[in-house]
């Protein structure tokens, strides 16, 4: 059983929204394809060491804290 709802009753931001998520999500997926069979990260980077740069280590700490001063 299928619900038919007019065009004029669905939000033209709400539909917008949900094709950006579709759309994200094929994405996502197709970046990953490549990599499924790869267990670890080094195994990424061995298998693609060109595409696999960091430009910059992440840092140890968070930089925003808690506490108030």
């Amino acid at each position: 059983m299928t619900a038919h709802v007019s065009n004029d009753a669905l939000d033209p931001q709400l539909l917008m929204r949900a094709r950006g998520a579709l759309l994200g999500l094929v994405v996502g997926n197709q970046l990953a394809v490549p990599t499924e069979h790869l267990e670890t990260a080094k195994a990424i980077r061995e298998a693609f060491p060109r595409e696999c740069v960091i430009s910059r280590p992440r840092p140890r700490s968070p930089r925003w804290t808690t506490t108030r001063q």
